[in-house]
């Protein structure tokens, strides 16, 4: 009689012990059911994102060689190949964060005063008609021209990293006097140009500056030009620096062409109190209902800080350090077209110092009221 009771109560033991194990594995299964449907929730919403959103980013850059006056002359390749290297180490950055279009300030690579300082880091710059790709044409001759070199290096960085390239760099362009009237006396027209290489490395787009600020090196475009190019995340339009305060070539950018996204290049310098670079490059996202990736350089010295990436809606990422100098690479994903810009494109916004920081005095521009008439204005009164 007591082997059967603990027979029976052996049993019931059993009996509660598996009830248990089956409670476990349903709340178990139902767990990985219930994150199997999220997962596919999470990665069909990631494939809407894909499709209306992208992944942009500008580099504000801290130029080697600035006070390096006799290295212009005696090896100016020094200082064009320093801060090439740079930004080697920035497209390697923003690739390894999917990044689809990366934009370099105007005038990154060196500055120089005048004409004669100048032309050693001029480069020949095919038309972008042409569509060529100067990386397969020539990052197999170990004797590239100097006069090619730069952007060859640049194509090939596209190319590398599989990622849209912009940048704004030295243009020259030989002539005759005795065919051309208005040829320089150097004999050469040298232009102050934006452009652009697509993935694969392609000269997709190329803009030469009409309206320069101080910049008695170049000469100014013979027009203004409007130029735009398409990709699979939309169409982009570009401008540089000083041509942004004039109405073309935006008018015809924005009106005529459509543009989704406006690319700013520029080296600005701050001016209070309307015109500090945030300023102005929100004023161009929201007046002209486009995005803008706007690229600046950084000397805190000379009032020249602050990039940012924008949308008509506001602010993606920017950043304006008046404290501390040095690089920066800001990155976001944002709408394709103002018409998807109340989709969130949420999940990127990052400010990734390059190199190191330092203190600078930063020397801002202030605008002189003396210079204006100001009228008081009253209620009521036209």
């Amino acid at each position: 009689m007591i082997c059967l009771q603990n027979g029976v109560r052996r049993f019931f033991n059993l009996t509660k012990y598996n009830l248990l194990i089956k409670i476990f594995f349903l709340f178990l299964l139902a767990s990985l059911l219930i994150l199997a449907l999220m997962l596919i929730i999470w990665l069909t919403g990631n494939e809407e994102l894909e499709e209306y959103c992208f992944i942009a980013a500008v580099y504000e850059h801290s130029r080697y060689g600035d006070n390096e006056t006799e290295l212009q002359l005696t090896d100016p390749f020094r200082i064009s190949n320093t801060n090439l290297k740079q930004y080697s180490k920035v497209a390697k950055i923003a690739a390894q964060h999917r990044v689809q279009i990366l934009v370099f300030p105007e005038s990154g690579l060196f500055n120089c005063k005048n004409r004669k300082t100048v032309q050693p880091f001029l480069q020949h710059i095919p038309s972008a008609t042409q569509k060529v790709n100067l990386c397969n044409k020539f990052k197999n001759n170990p004797q590239v021209d100097s006069k090619l070199y730069i952007v060859v290096f640049l194509s090939c960085l596209a190319r590398e990293h599989s990622l849209y390239i912009d940048i704004t760099l030295g243009e020259i362009e030989e002539c005759n006097s005795s065919l051309d009237i208005n040829c320089p006396s150097d004999n050469s027209y040298k232009y102050n140009t934006q452009i652009v290489f697509d993935a694969d490395g392609q000269l997709v787009a190329k803009y030469r500056k009409h309206r320069l600020f101080f910049e008695n090196e170049y000469d100014p475009a013979k027009v203004v030009e409007i130029v735009s190019f398409h990709t699979t995340f939309g169409t982009f339009g570009l401008v540089t620096c000083f041509d942004a305060l004039f109405e073309q070539p935006l008018k015809n950018l924005t009106k005529h062409h459509q543009i989704d996204t406006l690319i700013f290049s520029s080296w600005w310098f701050d001016e209070l109190p309307f015109l500090t670079a945030p300023q102005f490059q929100l004023s161009l996202a929201l007046t002209q209902k486009v995005n803008v990736l706007a690229s600046n350089i950084n000397i805190l010295e000379r009032s020249s800080v602050g990039s940012g990436i924008y949308t008509p809606n506001g602010i993606a990422s920017y950043s304006h350090d008046i404290k501390q100098g040095g690089s920066k690479l800001i990155i976001s994903k944002i709408a394709k077209s103002s018409k998807d810009s109340f989709r969130t494109c949420s999940g990127l916004n990052k400010i990734i110092p390059i190199g190191d920081k330092f203190k600078a005095n930063y020397q801002v521009w202030k605008l002189n009221f003396s210079d204006f008439q100001s009228v008081k204005l009253t209620k009521g009164s036209d």
